[in-house]
C-alpha cells in the first residue's frame, strides 16, 4: 500500500457534535468506540489507513477547530466592548482617521461625526449604589443605537455612557444633505430613547426577565439556589432607598455625588422623599429565593406569596420610573464640509468638537440634538428639542 499524503493536504471530514452524528456507524471493527468514531471510520475508509492514523487526523482536526474558535473569540474581544457589543473605543479614532484620509484625497465630500450619551445617567447608578441597573441601561441604549443607525455606520462605546458615531456618507453628498442626515438620525435616536429605553430596562430585564443567577444560599442537600436577576436588583434598590431615607440628610448626601445642576439634584431629593415606603419592608421580609417556592399547587400559600411578590415588584418598578423620569439623551453632530479641508488636524480634534456639541445640547435641556456644519462656525450651532 502506498503511503498516504501529508496530513496538511488531506481533506478533513466534517467534525460534528455527537448529537449531530448519524446513528448507524458502518460495520468497522474499532479497538475502542468514542464520540468521534464516525470521523475515525470515514478517514479509515476514505484513505485506507489504520485506526491509529485516523485517530491522529481526527485529533488534528479537533485542535484546528479549537484554535479557530479561540482566534475568533479573541478577535471579537479585541474589536467589541464586552458589555454593549459595540465597537471598542480603540476602533473609533482609527475609523475617523480613515475618513479624514478619504476626505483629504477627495474620495468623499463630507464627514459626519457624532457623540451621544444618556441624560442624567448618574441617577441610574446613584439609585442602586452599583452599576447593575446602569449596565442594563447602557445595553438598552446600545441596542437602540444599532436600530437607529445603519449597518454601514460606525458606533463605538467611548467610555461610561458616552458613545461615538460616524455616519457613512456617499461620495458626492453635499453639506446640506449631510446636515439633514445628521438631523434625522439625531431626532430618531432621541425619540426612540424617550419612548423605549426605560421599558426595555425595567420591563424586559427587571419584570419579565427570567434569567436565573446563583446566590449565596444552599438547600438542605447542599445544592446552590438561584434567584431571578431582576429580583436581586429590586432588593438592592429597596434596601438602598430605605437607607437613604433613614439617614439624616442621607438623600442629599448620596445625590450630591452625582453630576448635574443643584436644581436637578434637589428635584431628585424631593422625588425620593415623596416615595411611600410602606410596602418596601413587606417586599424585603420574605428573603426566599425563587428556588425555594413550591408553586405546583396554584392554591398553595407559596403560590400566593410569589404572586404577591410580583405585585410588589411592579410597584417598585413604578417608583424607579418616577426617580429616573422619562429617559432621554443628548447628541452632538459635527458635519465637515469641503471648506474645512485645511482646518482638519486629527480625529481627536473632530471627536472633541462633537463632544462639546453634545454637552452644549445637554446644557440646553433634556433630549436635545446640537448640529454644527463646519469647523469654523460664525453662527451658534443649531439646537433641536425632541418631544
Amino acid at each position: 500500500m502506498s503511503e498516504p499524503e501529508s496530513s496538511s493536504k488531506i481533506q478533513s471530514p466534517n467534525i460534528t457534535k455527537p448529537e449531530e452524528q448519524v446513528s448507524s456507524i458502518p460495520n468497522v471493527q474499532l479497538e475502542k468506540r468514542t464520540k468521534y468514531s464516525q470521523q475515525v471510520i470515514e478517514y479509515m475508509q476514505d484513505l485506507g489507513i489504520s485506526e491509529k492514523a485516523a485517530r491522529k487526523l481526527v485529533a488534528r482536526d479537533l485542535m484546528i477547530e479549537r484554535l479557530k474558535n479561540q482566534r475568533d473569540k479573541y478577535k471579537d474581544i479585541a474589536l467589541h466592548d464586552t458589555l454593549t457589543r459595540l465597537k471598542r473605543r480603540d476602533i473609533a479614532i482609527p475609523d475617523i482617521e480613515r475618513q479624514i484620509d478619504l476626505f483629504k484625497n477627495g474620495q468623499i465630500n463630507t464627514i459626519i461625526i457624532g457623540m451621544a450619551d444618556i441624560d442624567y445617567f448618574s441617577r441610574w447608578n446613584d439609585l442602586f449604589r452599583s452599576h447593575k441597573l446602569g449596565d442594563q441601561g447602557l445595553i438598552g441604549f446600545a441596542q437602540i443605537l444599532n436600530e437607529v443607525m445603519r449597518s454601514e455606520d460606525m458606533i463605538s462605546r467611548f467610555g461610561g455612557e458616552e458613545f461615538v458615531i460616524r455616519l457613512s456618507v456617499e461620495k458626492n453628498m453635499t453639506p446640506e444633505e449631510a446636515n439633514e442626515l445628521a438631523r434625522g438620525k439625531g431626532i430618531e435616536l432621541g425619540k426612540k430613547v424617550m419612548q423605549e429605553l426605560l421599558d426595555r430596562v425595567l420591563i424586559d430585564n427587571i419584570l419579565d426577565g427570567q434569567r436565573k443567577i446563583p446566590i449565596d444560599k444552599w438547600d438542605q442537600n447542599g445544592a446552590r439556589l438561584h434567584e431571578r436577576e431582576g429580583t436581586v436588583v429590586l432588593r438592592e434598590y429597596a434596601r438602598n432607598l430605605i437607607e437613604m431615607r433613614s439617614r439624616e440628610n442621607g438623600v442629599e448626601e448620596v445625590v450630591m455625588k452625582g453630576k448635574g445642576s443643584n436644581e436637578e439634584k434637589d428635584e431628585l431629593c424631593r422625588i425620593i422623599n415623596s416615595i411611600d415606603l410602606s410596602y418596601y419592608e413587606e417586599y424585603l421580609a420574605d428573603e426566599r429565593s425563587i428556588d425555594e417556592f413550591d408553586i405546583n399547587d396554584p392554591n398553595s400559600e407559596d403560590t400566593k406569596a410569589l404572586i404577591r411578590r410580583r405585585e410588589l415588584e411592579k410597584m417598585l418598578v413604578d417608583d424607579i420610573r418616577k426617580v429616573l423620569r422619562q429617559s432621554t439623551c443628548s447628541t452632538g453632530f459635527l458635519v465637515i464640509t469641503p471648506q474645512d479641508r485645511n482646518q482638519i488636524k486629527s480625529a481627536e480634534q473632530l471627536k472633541g468638537i462633537a463632544d462639546r456639541l453634545m454637552y452644549l445640547a445637554k446644557s440646553s435641556g433634556r433630549n436635545r440634538v446640537a448640529i454644527q456644519t463646519g469647523i469654523i462656525q460664525g453662527e451658534e450651532p443649531e439646537i433641536i428639542s425632541i418631544h
